[in-house]
């Protein structure tokens, strides 16, 4: 199974600056801007949001992988972490179709 890495979402206290600041020195597009402040944008192929803080401290929040076969990946976590969870999202530019906590994060 191959995977890439699709988006990642950042904790911030100034979503907005730094979209700004993306925006005009690097060319990046606005992908939406949800009530709560927190900001999705790409250059077309990789999209970063910036989230308010509340989801998290400030720093690295999560990534987003492309899968080609979402049945694949549940045989698979079936398989080697029958703990974990795949559990549908909502599918905003943040969050993606489906979420997933690592094993290890869990137990903290």
């Amino acid at each position: 199974m191959k995977s890439r890495i699709r988006y990642l979402a950042i904790v911030t206290e100034q979503p907005r600056a730094l979209s700004q600041f993306y925006g005009a020195y690097f060319g990046t597009s606005e992908l939406g801007t949800l009530s709560a402040g927190d900001i999705s944008f790409t250059e077309g192929a990789f999209n970063l949001t910036f989230l308010k803080p509340g989801l998290g401290e400030v720093g690295l929040s999560h990534i987003g992988l492309a899968v080609r076969d979402i049945g694949e990946v549940e045989a698979r976590l079936r398989e080697h972490a029958p703990e974990t969870k795949l559990v549908p999202a909502n599918g905003a530019a943040s969050r993606g179709e489906y979420t997933v906590v690592d094993p290890k994060r869990q137990s903290h």
